[in-house]
């Protein structure tokens, strides 16, 4: 049961223990130079497919409103996914080509050294002086898909058995929801809290008590157009519910 906003179950932590962490994995669209002989089609490298537009216009804002370190990345999804884990179909595009051992050793170094571990041990060091970190992974996605269109415009993902996720998020969106109602936002859509993807992955490493891990999905119909205040709406839910104004 979600707690209440006022007058009833308090959050599940010390909202003057939070640390809050904002990542934004599909920042971009950039190919680096050492790639560039790939000459990947720039129609794929502009869509969906190669990046999340507007999304890093959200995490630089919810880090600076939010007083919270950004871990963006600096590769487009096609050459290495940062929000999948090393060895799935789709950590770099099946349809590019096969990269030799050289580049490998780049891609992951964009992916372990530049992301992945930063990040982790930064939460860790957050964990160990008894903070509870929040950690919100900014996302956008496609309003249509293979020709269907989605019925869904923003979403909380989070994993259900993990109880402080699970309090926070849907009271997150039972705020949210309470203030306006024209917005589709929906839990855990257009997919699974617990897909494959960097939160799953520290979820596997910090406990639910002291790591929340929760992906925020907004429609790119918004992207120059409302995302700003969207983005505006999501942010004020969170910091109610969750009883802080910033983090650090």
């Amino acid at each position: 049961m979600p707690f209440a906003v006022s007058g009833g179950m308090k959050p599940p932590f010390d909202p003057e223990r939070i640390f809050a962490v904002v990542t934004c994995e599909h920042a971009t669209m950039h190919v680096p130079a050492a790639f560039g002989h790939l000459r990947i089609p720039a129609e794929l490298l502009e869509s969906h497919r190669g990046w999340d537009p507007g999304a890093l216009d959200v995490a630089f804002r919810w880090s600076r409103e939010l007083n919270a370190p950004l871990f963006r990345g600096l590769i487009t999804r096609l050459l290495v996914d940062l929000n999948r884990s090393a060895g799935h179909p789709h950590w770099t595009a099946p349809e590019l080509p096969v990269v030799d051992d050289e580049l490998q050793s780049r891609l992951m170094w964009y992916y372990r050294d530049l992301y992945r571990e930063p990040c982790r041990q930064m939460i860790d060091s957050a964990v160990g002086r008894g903070m509870t970190v929040i950690h919100l992974s900014i996302h956008s996605f496609t309003p249509v898909l293979d020709g269907v269109k989605r019925d869904v415009e923003a979403g909380i993902l989070f994993d259900p058995a993990r109880e402080p996720e699970r309090i926070l998020c849907e009271s997150w969106i039972s705020e949210c929801l309470r203030i306006r109602q024209d917005v589709r936002l929906m839990a855990n859509r257009p997919y699974l809290g617990i897909d494959d993807g960097m939160t799953t992955w520290l979820r596997t490493i910090f406990p639910p008590e002291v790591y929340l891990g929760i992906e925020v999905e907004i429609s790119q119909k918004y992207v120059g157009r409302g995302l700003e205040d969207v983005s505006s709406w999501l942010l004020d839910g969170l910091r109610r519910v969750a009883g802080w104004r910033t983090c650090g």
